[in-house]
């Protein structure tokens, strides 16, 4: 899914929220480690592509939006 980051939030853990805003409608809410994130050098306005990896999606709590 592509989109662009609208912000990153940075605790004091290894951790930091990554929020996507996807092409198209929609959002994302992502968490990547911290060291990711500067080795990348993301930061907010930068173009990204998420991935979604799984071992099992309950598609009755996916909700689709027709536009």
């Amino acid at each position: 899914m592509a989109g662009t980051i609208a912000g990153i939030e940075i605790d004091d853990g290894p951790f930091a929220g990554v929020s996507i805003t996807l092409d198209g409608h929609g959002a994302l809410f992502a968490l990547a480690t911290r060291k990711a994130i500067d080795e990348l050098g993301l930061g907010p306005g930068d173009r990204v592509y998420a991935l979604i990896k799984t071992v099992a999606l309950d598609e009755r709590a996916v909700a689709l939006i027709e536009p």
